[in-house]
């Protein structure tokens, strides 16, 4: 092994009674000695055969140059060991008033403009326009003299899809549950019909979601369609089933201000009938106490005609402080209801397999049979496959009407919750009870609210507890502005590093 090496010279104070040692080795190594003390290694490209310390310019002082074997010539530091080369003084003038102030105006642009309102210009917005009312032609499965409202919904940013599909979930009717745009532009509008069908309704309001196959981008956004789609107007009745009281801190508006697309002459009652049906829903006013009554015999109308009239009210009175009672009585009845049909579903479930399994088990009798070459009668078990059929289609139609009852208790138990969380909302309490809360999941009613309570076995204390526990939220800190700062007293001038 050889060794070429050079002493590095004017980088040791004359002070300093040592002795620095810079040697390349023909392993491709830098070593630096402090006398006898290994100090610092490198490790370079070619092998080195000579060194030299080296100035270029201002900036690059005190740089090694190398020599290879192969003639080539290498420049650079070694590592990052600073006493083992010169860095040039650098003087920066830093005036820290007016780094201050720039950090000031910076803090101010961004509180002004946030996040809210800020969009990317290929995220993929979903925009909806209630269009005028139009007559139900034979396209429209509506009901007799129902309207037709449609409603143009707006895609921006849908540049680069192959495909867009928009999915609704409403329960007014349209003409399909889904819409396709094959080959989109950058803005596409898309008519889509909403009036009241086959079954009654229990809302206005229509979900939208909306993605692109190819850019996977996805937009998801809720609607409430004009009261006039659902309801006509009809006389109030005085006797009804279920109520609700709604007090107001400002006199009573009349309803046929509030209402005024009705025809309705009378400011203290007004009726409402959903288009089709014999579904009537009423509302009272009493000035003397500043109170709204809303009373029905159909308990999944109550909270679509609640809902219109408290947005109403806080478009005329501005300001306005509402309160109702959360109508506990109509909601436990319900669970009571809905928990005994899911449990006769889970029975009636395990009935269509026993006759299921008995069915096959006398199907494979009469195979076995059809093997034996003696004749013999099958009036026995024709009679029993006969009975064994009647049996298994019974329980197929008890568990289809089971299914139908479970569907509309649900509806009017999903709209009950969408009232609590309303009434709760009108007090400043928000709720994990809403209509979406039994709508969107594959549990037992039962299962879902001990998993959301904590409670076991009691439906009515659990949905108690759920209105009383509302959701936390992280506090929003407001910053307050410093009138000073605890560096404006520093002096400012040069800096040497």
């Amino acid at each position: 092994m050889y060794f070429y090496k050079l002493s590095i010279f004017n980088l040791i104070p004359e002070e300093t009674l040592s002795v620095r040692l810079c040697v390349a080795t023909s392993s491709n190594t830098l070593l630096v000695f402090l006398d006898n003390k290994l100090m610092w290694n490198s490790q370079t490209e070619d092998t080195v055969v000579s060194l030299k310390l080296s100035t270029f310019n201002s900036t690059y002082q005190n740089v090694l140059s190398m020599l290879s074997t192969e003639g080539r010539v290498s420049i650079g530091y070694l590592g990052t060991e600073p006493n083992l080369y010169k860095v040039p003084v650098d003087n920066r003038f830093i005036d820290f008033k007016t780094k201050i102030q720039e950090m000031r105006d910076i803090e101010a642009s961004i509180k002004d403009s946030g996040s809210v309102g800020l969009e990317k210009k290929s995220a993929l917005t979903m925009k909806c326009t209630a269009g005028e009312l139009e007559k139900s032609t034979i396209e429209h499965d509506a009901k007799q003299g129902a309207p037709i409202c449609p409603v143009m919904v707006t895609l921006q940013g849908i540049e680069g899809a192959d495909q867009v599909k928009i999915n609704i979930r409403s329960t007014l009717h349209t003409t399909s549950k889904q819409f396709a745009v094959d080959h989109p532009e950058g803005t596409e509008t898309v008519k889509i019909p909403f009036f009241v069908g086959d079954n009654m309704p229990t809302s206005t309001t229509v979900h939208l979601a909306a993605h692109c196959s190819g850019t996977q981008a996805t937009a998801v956004t809720s609607f409430r369609v004009p009261f006039a789609v659902m309801f006509t107007e009809t006389s109030p009745e005085r006797n009804a089933t279920h109520k609700l009281t709604l007090d107001s801190d400002q006199s009573c508006v009349p309803l046929n201000t509030l209402f005024h697309e009705f025809q309705t002459e009378n400011p203290q009652s007004i009726g409402f009938r959903v288009h089709g049906y014999d579904a009537t829903v009423s509302v009272f006013t009493a000035h003397k106490s500043s109170r709204y009554r809303i009373q029905t015999d159909h308990l999944q109308l109550l909270n679509v005609v609640v809902t219109e009239l408290v947005e109403r009210l806080r478009v005329a009175q501005h300001g306005v402080q509402l309160h109702a009672n959360i109508p506990m009585g109509y909601i436990t009845s319900k669970l009571e209801e809905l928990i005994e049909l899911e449990s006769k579903g889970s029975i009636q479930e395990k009935v269509i397999g026993d006759r299921s399994r008995e069915m096959r088990a006398i199907e494979a009798l009469i195979l076995s049979k059809t093997r034996n070459t003696k004749p013999e009668t099958f009036e026995h078990i024709d009679l029993l496959y006969n009975e064994a059929h009647e049996q298994l289609f019974a329980a197929i139609a008890e568990l289809t009407s089971i299914r139908a009852q479970k569907h509309e208790a649900q509806l009017t138990l999903a709209s009950l919750f969408d009232l609590v969380s309303l009434l709760l909302r009108l007090g400043g309490s928000d709720s994990a009870l809403d209509g979406n809360f039994i709508t969107d999941t594959n549990q037992t009613l039962e299962d879902r609210l001990a998993w959301a309570s904590q409670i076991a076995n009691d439906p009515a204390r659990a949905v108690a507890v759920l209105c009383q526990h509302t959701q936390k939220e992280l506090p929003q800190i407001k910053e307050e502005e410093e009138e000073g700062d605890d560096f404006d007293h520093f002096e400012t001038g040069d800096i040497k590093l």
